[in-house]
């Protein structure tokens, strides 16, 4: 059998390219999850839902929390686990905090566990996405709360989705990756109510992607997120360089784009919820 097809323009899969490609939007959405939610006092007791390689527990270590608290990360991905574990090894400091492999989807920890529950990213997509909420509230003590980041715009998907339809035609699906639908607002307020949150405060948040060229970086994201249904086709590699140029012509008139410093930016909004349990 033959090797999948690969367009010799495309990266080889690196971890360092993806933190490249998102820069660290989740460390910034992190820091207002964080501020929004109260202040963490001694004792604590918090969760990292979906920790990923801990985007969220590293702003916590970041803010110099009392001594005693505790943070546990839970997440399904070994790799993801694998990296924030070389790094609780790499800081003295993060002794407070302890990895579970776990599913967002079922959580097993008791009920009335955590005084704050941070879930940065991590419910858009899940197999059970009111059950996951509902988890994340029962876990959470009595005055404990409970905070969500969600994307609320993407801009940048656009300028690729355009690169797509004008490489491959109007009538090609879009890869699964550009297929991702953001809640709008008023889904995500629903699935909250539905979940049986209370008293859910929102605010909208922006993060900017910083990258030194806009080339580079449509490059790294043509990589990883245009591969079409059914595999790259000698086309993608025929036309790479035309869905790179539209990408970045797409992205530079866009109202989510600035330079400043030297620095190409890319704007993306989020939508924080912050609840407590009573």
């Amino acid at each position: 059998m033959a090797a999948p097809f690969f367009p010799k323009q495309a990266l080889k899969f690196d971890g360092a390219l993806l933190e490249e490609m998102q820069g660290d939007v989740s460390e910034s959405v992190a820091r207002d999850l964080i501020a929004l939610a109260p202040k963490i006092t001694p004792g604590f007791v918090i969760h990292d839902n979906g920790c990923g390689y801990g985007a969220v527990t590293g702003e916590i270590m970041a803010t110099n929390p009392p001594s005693d608290i505790k943070i546990i990360g839970t997440d399904k991905n070994l790799g993801y686990l694998a990296a924030l574990k070389k790094k609780i090894a790499e800081n003295p400091s993060w002794s407070v905090v302890e990895v579970k492999e776990m599913d967002s989807n079922n959580l097993e920890f008791p009920d009335a566990t955590f005084d704050l529950s941070i879930s940065d990213f991590v419910i858009l997509g899940l197999n059970d996405e009111i059950g996951a909420l509902r988890h994340i509230w029962r876990t959470l003590k009595p005055g404990g709360t409970g905070a969500i980041g969600a994307w609320k715009e993407k801009p940048w998907q656009e300028a690729l989705k355009a690169a797509h339809y004008r490489t491959r035609g109007a009538d090609t699906p879009l890869p699964p990756y550009m297929a991702v639908v953001d809640y709008t607002p008023e889904q995500f307020r629903s699935r909250l109510n539905e979940a049986e949150w209370k008293n859910v405060q929102y605010t909208d948040t922006d993060a900017w992607v910083k990258v030194k060229s806009l080339e580079r970086w449509a490059t790294i994201a043509w990589t990883f997120l245009s591969t079409p249904v059914g595999g790259w086709k000698q086309e993608d590699e025929d036309n790479w360089e035309k869905a790179i140029a539209i990408i970045v012509e797409e992205l530079a008139k866009s109202n989510a784009y600035r330079a400043e410093e030297g620095l190409h930016m890319i704007r993306m909004t989020a939508t924080i919820a912050i609840a407590k349990k009573e």
